[in-house]
């Protein structure tokens, strides 16, 4: 078990390790029939491929301890393993699959188009492109491409990044707009639209 670093709260997630892919779950409380046999059900949130995917160690916070990045083209996120041996030994399992893995696959190991790793909301108190401190009129907002905590007049623009989603263009700061995605299609702000709320 493992906790995965989502935007707003620490979710307990269950990781299963195959020889191509990595699955991750939570428990199903169990009733009737099979609450009585002790059989362990689990609600499937992602298949995740061992293609491209790179595990990066992350150094501790206070806020989180043990730390390491799953990185992927689909979904990229920061998980907290319970203690520093299970992170080594989760460290070392991830190694050996991959290195496994690509021996038995061609394999590019090209993440130019890695979904990013999302901060945390409790991450920074302030938009990490202007340094305003967020606040209930200075909302945050997640840049897609870089995953930086952001306010609203730092990520007005909209871009197609293809890790996110292929067609709908999705929130970015400005200064991916402008330095990273300049070989992306992008497209501007929607007029009329609530940015808020897309």
């Amino acid at each position: 078990m493992l906790l995965k670093v989502c935007r707003k709260q620490l979710k307990k997630r269950y990781f299963f390790l195959l020889n191509d892919l990595l699955m991750y779950s939570s428990p199903v409380v169990s009733v009737g029939v099979a609450a009585s046999k002790k059989t362990k059900m689990y609600t499937l949130h992602r298949v995740l491929e061992l293609k491209n995917m790179k595990i990066n160690s992350v150094e501790d916070t206070e806020a989180h301890k043990h730390a390491f990045i799953i990185n992927t083209q689909v979904k990229s996120f920061k998980v907290l393993a319970p203690t520093k041996e299970d992170k080594d030994k989760w460290l070392i399992i991830f190694d050996n699959a991959l290195k496994k893995y690509d021996e038995n696959a061609v394999n590019s190991n090209n993440l130019n188009d890695a979904a990013p790793v999302l901060m945390h909301w409790n991450d920074s108190e302030n938009c990490m492109n202007c340094k305003r401190k967020f606040s209930f009129k200075i909302s945050r907002h997640h840049c897609r491409s870089c995953g930086n905590l952001v306010c609203q007049k730092c990520s007005s623009q909209r871009a197609i990044i293809p890790s996110v989603h292929r067609v709908r263009p999705k929130r970015v700061c400005n200064n991916c707009y402008e330095q990273k995605l300049g070989g992306v299609q992008k497209t501007g702000s929607f007029p009329g639209v609530n940015e808020d709320y897309i």
